[in-house]
């Protein structure tokens, strides 16, 4: 087995990445020891920004079309006799829109500006007029064409500077409170991911080595959030394993879809369970719900690696691209072994102790360790969202009741619902017998039964096609036509920007509805929730 030269691989690497010039690689600053010899031969300077940054995104919310970053200030100390916010509660927010965290020299002057107006005892319509009148000279100095410069400040802008003299006030009574310390530099490291993320991707390369932190030993906090936001990117596995989820699958992902341009290249330090185990299942199919990857290589360095990490590790390489790929048998692997002096050994020590094993691709042992010979038999359920567009009542119409071929629904209305659907009003008419059929919810599912069935305007047909409004119509459905052409009117007006899908599109997302027909005469069913997922068994 060859010794490795790290210094040479990581040359080839990077020469078959096509970088651009004012491409950047974020990773640690450990990992620019091997690039030494591709950056020794650069033409011009270089610069490599370290920013304490959110990169997660964890801080940004949506404001209807805006985004903004948002800083919950810790309160005072008990008994400082300082005043909070007013409800008593000392937890104050400073919110920085995104036109101006998008632009990191404007973001700049902006905050540099609040802080000297607060000094100077400013008013907030003062300090306004300074934002407005920096932000005007800002753009005024970019070269562009002439057709095209700015004239005056646009609409977002306008928003943006009333939204800063909002935080203008916080900010300042901060300061006269004596608790104004590290907020413009926070401000300004956080404001950075949301400039990178700005353009949809801009890195050809990323590099680094994610935290790994396992779910059950997050903050309650953070647990909330990770929740969310992997459950949304569709990394997060349930049931047994919950625990066991890593927040480096839910970075890995997310750096990909913020950071990186369409065809970047991606290498990341994992834990060796990436490759292996249940609680990464989601994240070896390559199919998330912001982003595509391709994985197209592993290197792995087990206990034969020794001192490295406290668990075994890997690295993975991916591509972004509009088709995932997941992990198969057919990823060309590495596996390094040796003995290591210490834990940071310098490269040549490195290149001298360790040996790498190139191996044709065998990644057998990556399998869901105890799992059942059935398991690749389940799939996931549709996710049938909004549930008021598609969950229906029935209503007697007369004394002579309803069509039993056309029944007149209503849209099931709960209190679980989430803005904006819960403010909008629901659904109703006659709709094809055929389409309403029964769903089942987690809350539909006891141990080894069915409890209760709730009723959906389900638009396929019996052979599994999906219908859309059009397609209902031209085969002469007019009940499931109409209402699908009412819903999808409601979607189209009210989803987020971010999500581009037609209803049709999402309601079959990876063919969770279409898939299930024509319906099996025999069917197990379990929910995804919960510590210990037991079956119901339905008989068609």
């Amino acid at each position: 087995m060859p010794v490795i030269n790290r210094a040479a691989e990581a040359t080839q690497l990077i020469s078959g990445m096509d970088i651009h010039p004012v491409a950047v690689i974020i990773a640690r600053v450990t990992y620019l020891l091997a690039l030494a010899p591709v950056l020794n031969q650069r033409s011009g300077s270089l610069s490599i920004p370290v920013y304490l940054g959110d990169a997660l995104q964890l801080s940004i919310s949506r404001m209807l079309t805006d985004k903004e970053l948002t800083i919950r200030v810790p309160p005072p100390a008990a008994g400082d006799g300082q005043s909070g916010e007013p409800n008593g509660s000392g937890g104050e927010k400073l919110d920085f829109p995104e036109v101006f965290c998008r632009d990191p020299a404007l973001f700049d002057k902006a905050i540099e500006r609040m802080r000297s107006g607060s000094e100077q005892n400013m008013t907030r319509p003062q300090v306004e007029q300074a934002l407005a009148r920096i932000t005007e000279q800002h753009y005024a100095a970019i070269p562009t064409a002439g057709a095209f410069r700015q004239e005056g400040l646009t609409e977002e802008q306008k928003r943006g500077i009333e939204d800063l003299g909002k935080t203008y006030l916080v900010f300042d009574r901060l300061r006269r409170e004596g608790r104004d310390t590290v907020w413009a530099y926070v401000a300004r490291n956080l404001s950075r991911p949301l400039f990178l993320s700005a353009s949809g991707g801009w890195a050809n390369v990323i590099v680094g080595n994610p935290p790994w932190v396992a779910f059950r030993h997050m903050s309650a906090d953070l647990q909330v959030r990770f929740r969310d936001l992997s459950k949304s990117e569709r990394v997060f596995v349930g049931g047994k394993l919950s625990t066991q989820n890593d927040l480096c699958a839910l970075f890995t992902v997310r750096a990909a879809s913020l950071y990186l341009r369409s065809g970047g290249k991606l290498a990341f330090v994992l834990p060796l369970a990436a490759l292996t185990r249940g609680q990464f299942e989601k994240f070896r199919s390559g199919i998330f719900e912001s982003v595509r990857l391709r994985f197209d290589e592993t290197w792995t360095m087990d206990d034969r690696v020794q001192p490295l990490f406290p668990v075994p590790s890997c690295v993975i390489f991916a591509t972004k691209r509009r088709v995932g790929q997941q992990m198969t048998e057919k990823i060309v692997r590495r596996a390094y072994s040796g003995s290591l002096p210490y834990r940071d050994a310098p490269e040549d020590i490195a290149d001298a102790r360790l040996t790498v094993d190139e191996m044709p691709g065998d990644l057998t042992e990556a399998t869901f360790t105890g799992g059942s010979v059935y398991r690749k038999q389940f799939r996931q359920g549709a996710t049938l969202v909004p549930r008021f567009l598609c969950f229906v009542e029935r209503r007697n119409l007369g004394a002579l009741g309803a069509d039993p071929n056309a029944p007149y629904v209503v849209s099931r209305r709960s209190t679980q619902e989430k803005p904006p659907w819960k403010s909008l009003p629901g659904l109703e008419g006659r709709v094809e017998k055929e389409f309403l059929r029964p769903v089942l919810l987690g809350e539909s599912i006891l141990p080894y039964r069915v409890w209760r069935p709730f009723e959906g305007v389900i638009p396929v047909t019996a052979k599994g096609e999906m219908l859309s409004s059009d397609t209902a119509l031209n085969r002469g459905y007019q009940g499931i036509a109409e209402w699908m052409r009412e819903a999808e009117a409601t979607w189209k007006a009210n989803a987020s920007e971010s999500n581009s899908l037609s209803l049709k599109q999402r309601w079959d997302y990876h063919g969770e509805l279409s898939s299930q027909f024509p319906v099996a005469p025999m069917r197990i069913v379990y929910a995804a929730s919960g510590q210990i997922p037991l079956p119901a068994y339905l008989r068609t």
